[in-house]
């Protein structure tokens, strides 16, 4: 985590100002917890595999594990931080969703968002990327079946953006 990256938020007022943090979950822990609650109405936290390999490959993050990522959602329902889920879909993942949403309702999470991935940008030649069909069907499947708010994501163009940690700044979905 950026070293400074609390101080950035310092001078804003979380009582005017919704900040909403995005997150792998790898770095959320009982050192930076009550800092997260200060300034973050709404922390999301992605799942992008079940296995750790799964996780790896998707990621291209040899840190990522799902483990982790679910030790910080624990770690964040039990400061009552409001929690999104975000499920980005997978051929690999979709394979373990109900072992995902059975961990997921152990916890307080406000939504659960199944994202269909585009094939276009960095995802062009993908070929483990289910349709945007497949997605309506595992929303159907899974709508009754979690405990907390479960949303299918509408990706629309130019509507999305995206900030590196390198501060470039791209549009969603068509990124490279």
């Amino acid at each position: 985590m950026y070293k400074n990256f609390f101080k950035i938020f310092e001078k804003i007022d979380p009582k005017s100002t919704k900040i909403t943090l995005d997150s792998n979950g790898t770095l959320i822990n009982e050192n930076n917890i009550l800092d997260l609650k200060k300034y973050f109405k709404l922390i999301r936290v992605s799942i992008y595999g079940y296995e750790d390999e799964e996780c790896v490959n998707i990621t291209n993050n040899k840190l990522f594990r799902y483990q982790k990522v679910i030790d910080a959602i624990k770690l964040l329902s039990d400061n009552n931080i409001k929690i999104q889920v975000n499920i980005p879909l997978f051929n690999e993942n979709i394979k373990h969703l109900d072992e995902i949403i059975t961990d997921l309702n152990k916890y307080n999470i406000y939504e659960i968002v199944f994202i269909p991935i585009l094939n276009i940008g960095k995802a062009k030649n993908m070929e483990s990327i289910p349709n945007v069909d497949i997605a309506k069907e595992l929303y159907n499947k899974y709508v009754d079946k979690t405990n907390a708010k479960l949303r299918l994501f509408k990706w629309a163009e130019g509507k999305h953006f995206l900030v590196r940690a390198n501060g470039n700044v791209y549009l969603h979905p068509f990124y490279v």
